[in-house]
């Protein structure tokens, strides 16, 4: 039998193993504010979250204290890489369908 390592998957797996969390608890950067991030990661790692998705954040923002917060507990981060100003806001932008692609 061989040794394997540890399935590192974020979503969709078997037996429910990976939760995520949606991280954005205000429209500005939350991966700036280090005391709240290291709260969050120990409480999202406390309810067994392996990965959070942050909408938007400022890219000249520094974001070493979140990122070593949640890493530490082992929590993965997704970040989108739109912008404040670039995003595409759902209720002013129509949907895109199959039928958009005819």
């Amino acid at each position: 039998m061989s040794e394997e390592s540890p399935q590192r998957v974020v979503g969709g797996v078997p037996a429910n193993t990976n939760i995520g969390i949606a991280y954005q608890l205000t429209p500005q950067d939350p991966l700036i504010d280090t005391d709240q991030c290291q709260r969050d990661a120990s409480l999202m790692a406390t309810l067994g979250a392996n990965a959070i998705r942050v909408y938007h954040v400022d890219p000249d923002a520094d974001h070493t204290g979140c990122m070593t917060a949640f890493a530490d507990v082992g929590i993965y981060t997704l970040i989108d890489l739109d912008t404040f100003t670039t995003y595409i806001n759902p209720v002013s932008f129509p949907r895109l369908s199959e039928w958009s692609f005819h």
